[in-house]
């Protein structure tokens, strides 16, 4: 996770190693079904295209959905990195609503 999730951008290489199965052809939006969105490099300024989330409201949410896999002991400690940063308030909400804040010990290291 980014210090900022909502201007999260993949490189075409990043995809292309994350999705090893589209092979070296042409990346075209279809094939996200529109939970990425493909921008295509112009010609005379750069050939490889980028991709990012249709809406960072997604975004937010994938990523409180990888938090509430990790132990507890990393969701502590990143909660005590960035709670307080604005970027991550949607995210929290998320993150909240997902686990029911059901850790204890999450809720104790959090509102210390």
């Amino acid at each position: 996770l980014t210090a900022d999730p909502t201007s999260f951008i993949f490189s075409e290489r990043t995809i292309r190693r994350i999705f090893p199965s589209l092979g070296n052809g042409k990346i075209s939006d279809s094939f996200f079904k529109g939970l990425l969105q493909v921008h295509a490099g112009k010609k005379g300024y750069s050939s490889i295209s980028t991709f990012s989330f249709s809406h960072a409201t997604l975004q937010e949410f994938l990523a409180a959905f990888h938090l509430q896999l990790l132990p507890e002991k990393k969701q502590i400690k990143f909660w005590k990195e960035n709670l307080k940063n604005a970027s991550f308030a949607i995210v929290f909400r998320f993150f909240a609503g997902l686990t029911n804040l059901s850790s204890n010990g999450l809720v104790e290291q959090l509102v210390r």
